[in-house]
């Protein structure tokens, strides 16, 4: 578990969505869940991985948030295997 300092915990939002997800320059792509938003990025489980650093595309089926577009882009921050109980 990461743990954060209370001021960033404020402002997470527990959000749910399913998403897919596109690496731009190989064009490689996943499906996600989205489980939190917040100022400082997105927390998705996938059925797939990307590289920390790397540039993705965010197509979400519903937007997240009302009057929200329902595509993102950013970088990805980290990457990590979950186990199978905590997978997608």
């Amino acid at each position: 578990m990461v743990h954060k300092p209370e001021h960033i915990l404020e402002n997470i939002l527990k959000q749910t969505g399913n998403a897919l997800m596109t690496e731009k320059k190989t064009g490689k792509r996943c499906n996600a869940k989205l489980h939190f938003m917040s100022c400082h990025g997105m927390y998705f489980k996938a059925d797939g991985a990307f590289k920390s650093g790397n540039f993705i595309d965010i197509q979400f089926d519903t937007p997240p948030l009302d009057g929200v577009s329902k595509k993102f882009h950013g970088t990805v921050g980290w990457c990590m295997l979950l186990s199978e109980d905590e997978s997608f």
